[in-house]
């Protein structure tokens, strides 16, 4: 009964890191890095106690554990995407102050035939 127990456990730690991994890294949240953080430690402590059951499922082709492995390892993937800056698709943004400057700007004559 133990073992039930502490696999139920480990695998509700494992969807509670997932979930709070997809958190951190939609809200940048530094407080919901630390409970993420803090979930992917605990399960991957249950995942260390459990071991040879959770590996041995894996390797007889248990759906369910092979989903709870992959959920594991992209908490973990996601909480370290929710630390790198989310990019513009530009390199460098543009300021106000450069807008301003495009517009103040003085008239250019066009010539068009060149």
């Amino acid at each position: 009964m133990g073992i039930f127990v502490n696999l139920f456990f480990g695998y509700f730690l494992i969807l509670a890191a997932f979930f709070f991994g997809v958190l951190t890294y939609t809200y940048r949240k530094k407080e919901l890095l630390y409970v993420g953080i803090g979930a992917v430690v605990l399960s991957s402590f249950s995942i260390i106690y459990e071991f040879s059951y959770y590996f041995s499922s894996i390797l007889n082709g248990n759906i369910i554990s092979l989903g709870f492995a992959v959920a594991w390892m992209l908490a973990i993937v996601f909480l370290i995407l929710s630390q790198q800056k989310k990019s513009s698709g530009t390199s460098e943004p543009v300021t106000q102050e450069y807008l301003d400057s495009i517009i103040n700007a003085e008239d250019e004559e066009w010539d068009p035939e060149s």
